[in-house]
């Protein structure tokens, strides 16, 4: 099913992230936004999950053996296994609310993952990032985003 955008309505080439206004009957329920930060102390690896459709190919899910590896400032980085042409994807916690966007790999030194060195980690940029980078230019179109008391 393809869904034609009406209307590109705001976007930031750093934050990786653009917000499209799509028909309101598109038969699909929006995903759900995570309200709080996303949280993962030092050694602590938290869970998440990816909806991928890597360069427009079939749907790929990422799911269960995805965890993050650290929450710096806008941007998360968690091991999992994406495919190129996956930015934009959403990068949802084990509630199925979106926490980040997923936006590109990055090459690593001295990180293991499950034992193993690894060369590379996923990066996504937080749903907060997103968030305050759009109230701060567009108040009123996050509201429309995450209305108030939902």
């Amino acid at each position: 099913m393809s869904i034609q955008a009406s209307e590109l309505l705001a976007w930031d080439p750093v934050l990786d992230y653009a917000v499209l206004r799509i028909p309101d009957d598109c038969g699909r329920p929006p995903l759900r936004l995570a309200k709080d930060p996303l949280q993962a102390a030092p050694g602590q690896y938290v869970p998440v999950n990816i909806v991928q459709h890597p360069a427009g190919r079939p749907k790929q899910f990422a799911i269960r053996n995805n965890l993050v590896r650290e929450v710096k400032g806008d941007e998360v980085q968690y091991f999992t296994d994406t495919r190129s042409g996956s930015s934009g994807s959403p990068v949802l916690d084990d509630f199925w609310r979106v926490v980040a966007l997923h936006k590109a790999s990055r090459s690593v030194s001295g990180v293991n993952f499950q034992g193993r060195t690894t060369a590379y980690v996923n990066v996504g940029t937080t749903i907060m990032a997103i968030r305050h980078h759009i109230q701060g230019l567009h108040a009123d179109l996050w509201d429309e985003i995450e209305p108030r008391g939902a």
